[in-house]
């Protein structure tokens, strides 16, 4: 404690103690601003001038000593390091919601420690602990939604110790192994997609499921395309979506992709118009959150796919089924890499069963 006497000499004290004010006699202390927000003002509840600058100097003392024992906190240093990365446009608005979630679940399971006593022996107690947590739907994790967890933690110890925040990495001798990558099999048949586009109870799952079946469009994609994005020629008989970075949102592969109007894709979009600045409902002016701020019809669907007898569609099966149909026809993965925006290795290794085979494929070998 810091006794008042050692201030009187300076005279005037509320002119020399920034943030002490009276108001009706009263005294208060507004504490100055944290993160570009100043906090509100703290009732000192005293008339007496010496007995406020007392109080002052004590909740200063314990503000100091507050900051002292949070500094090299993990609590603190994630906001630093998402700030960093949003500062940096490293991080996605997506990016950063998900990166936030994990490591703060990660630094609650560790009971917010001190940096410097993460230790190798500390994650991997953690990894065997998420391990065995279940998943949404009562499973147990995958190893790909663990291997994406590791990553997280592993990208931001690892600008901790860039940063100098901690001398050693705590995973520098983690092998991280690749992800495993399931293949989906989950695809409509014909009857099934024609099924599902008979009666849809919308016209924005009406959308939807033309896009995702007759363009493999993606559901971040849906939600962003805006009416300049499609082209229909002026006798109306052919045209094509090309799917480019906007001012709210950028492409998955960061390239601009062009796919071609499927005929019955062409016939819906004559009916369904063309909407402004958006092409799926609601409209809004701008894009000020993640897409799930605009229109998230997930449970429409999934009645909807109850109703038609194919229960287990989700978006991404709407695009599984585009390739999937593509493959079945002996398209070349590399014209489907390039309708989905996919790499050829990654189509390669979820489509190619599907492609047919020629019998006398064999035959063609030169004796």
């Amino acid at each position: 404690m810091l006794p008042y006497e050692q201030f009187t000499h300076l005279g005037n004290t509320l002119m020399k103690i920034k943030g002490l004010f009276q108001k009706r006699d009263w005294f208060y202390w507004r504490p100055p601003q944290k993160d570009g927000v100043r906090p509100k003002a703290i009732a000192l509840r005293t008339q007496a001038e010496n007995e406020a600058v007392t109080k002052v100097f004590e909740l200063q003392q314990k503000q100091q000593l507050q900051s002292a024992i949070s500094k090299g906190r993990m609590e603190l240093e994630i906001k630093a390091y998402l700030a960093a990365k949003k500062a940096s446009g490293e991080h996605t608005e997506r990016t950063q919601a998900t990166s936030g979630i994990v490591l703060r679940g990660i630094c609650k399971y560790w009971d917010n420690p001190l940096l410097s006593v993460i230790d190798e022996a500390a994650v991997l107690q953690w990894r065997n602990w998420i391990a065995q947590q279940p998943g949404r739907k009562g499973q147990l994790m995958s190893d790909s939604s663990i291997g994406g967890y590791m990553r997280i933690l592993k990208g931001f110890l690892s600008w901790c110790h860039r940063t100098n925040r901690i001398p050693n990495h705590p995973m520098a001798n983690i092998k991280m192994g690749r992800i495993k990558r399931t293949k989906r099999q989950d695809f409509c048949t014909y009857e099934q997609r024609d099924a599902l586009l008979e009666c849809p109870p919308s016209q924005e799952l009406d959308f939807i499921l033309h896009v995702g079946f007759f363009a493999g469009l993606r559901f971040g994609e849906m939600l962003a395309m805006e009416d300049h994005w499609l082209f229909i020629s002026p006798d109306e008989k052919h045209g094509n979506i090309v799917v480019q970075e906007t001012n709210h949102w950028k492409p998955k592969d960061k390239e601009i992709r062009t796919i071609p109007l499927h005929p019955r894709l062409l016939e819906f979009f004559k009916r369904y118009g063309r909407r402004k600045p958006f092409m799926l409902a609601p409209h809004k002016a701008e894009w000020k959150t993640a897409p799930a701020y605009r229109f998230n019809p997930k449970k429409q669907l999934a009645n909807h796919a109850e109703k038609s007898r194919a229960a287990f569609v989700t978006y991404h099966t709407l695009r599984h089924s585009f390739a999937t149909h593509l493959a079945m026809e002996n398209v070349a993965m590399r014209d489907i890499a390039a309708l989905l925006g996919d790499e050829i290795r990654v189509v390669e290794e979820h489509y190619v069963g599907f492609s047919p085979v020629s019998n006398d494929v064999i035959s063609k070998l030169r004796s």
